[in-house]
């Protein structure tokens, strides 16, 4: 059931605060595009990883969402808003790949014509880096789009910001993501948040080069969505600076400024919120 709906005065973006049948709550987002329209998908309540950057891991993780649960989610936001969605992004509440075996069941749900309909390449999983369950995907028949949250080519940094990191270091993630690469012959999407004074530098921009070249990827850059005054985004000019470097050395980049910020839709945003 849908307890609140907020829309944002910037760009249109909603977010749903959703009540499951036990009470637990969790929130989704809807995002609108020219052509299309895109749901954010929650896969757990809450998250055990605790990333430092993100309002998530804030309140803990909870449990697992069922299939229909997630499935839900964007029956939910068609009905409420009357849209018709076509792209999905498992980038809500929680790590997709620590709920596994039913995120694979969704997507086969979200891709079959006589259910959702949706392209499988308009079907993203986005992770923190949990090297088992890339392992599992490169071997599902189903032509994703995978994301990694990656942040920071520094293991030291990076664990600074994911504790994850401390489980499947950096470079062994890397490792996986170019098995994964060769074995499905998919290209990866690398999402890198930019924190001001923490990974934003030039050195940053060529460490990055350095663990991402040759490799079949293609980067996302986003200034970061503060959450609590901990960290901050860097300026616009440090922002495309960072871009200019990556793009100079050959990286295909794209700087994504996020959208639903002022309802704290954006990425990293999403709280349990049980008051």
């Amino acid at each position: 059931n849908i307890e609140a709906v907020q829309e944002s005065k910037i760009d249109r973006t909603k977010k749903y605060l959703l009540v499951l049948e036990d009470g637990l709550k969790i929130e989704s987002v809807l995002l609108f595009h020219e052509k299309r329209t895109t749901a954010c998908l929650s896969s757990q309540v809450g998250c055990a990883l605790g990333c430092k950057f993100c309002a998530t891991g804030k309140s803990g993780f909870q449990r697992n969402l069922r299939l229909s649960e997630i499935s839900g989610q964007v029956l939910a936001m068609e009905i409420e808003s009357g849209a018709e969605i076509g792209n999905v992004v498992f980038m809500g509440m929680g790590e997709p790949l620590l709920n596994l075996e039913i995120l694979k069941q969704a997507i086969n749900n979200l891709n079959d014509p006589l259910l959702f309909n949706i392209g499988i390449r308009r079907i993203s999983v986005s992770t923190a880096g949990i090297i088992p369950g890339i392992e599992s995907l490169w071997e599902f028949e189903k032509d994703i789009v995978l994301s990694i949250s990656l942040h920071s080519a520094e293991g030291k940094i990076r664990e600074s910001l994911m504790p994850i990191n401390s489980k499947y270091p950096v470079e062994e993630l890397m490792q996986t993501v170019e098995k994964y690469i060769e074995k499905s012959g998919r290209r990866v999407t690398i999402e890198y948040i930019l924190i001001k004074n923490v990974n934003d530098s030039d050195e940053d921009a060529r460490k990055l080069h350095q663990m991402l070249k040759g490799l079949k990827v293609n980067v996302n850059l986003i200034p970061l969505n503060p959450v609590d005054d901990k960290y901050e985004a860097p300026s616009r000019e440090k922002v495309d600076r960072f871009y200019s470097v990556l793009n100079s050395l050959g990286i295909e980049t794209v700087v994504r400024f996020e959208k639903g910020s002022d309802i704290d839709g954006a990425c990293g945003q999403l709280r349990v919120r049980n008051n």
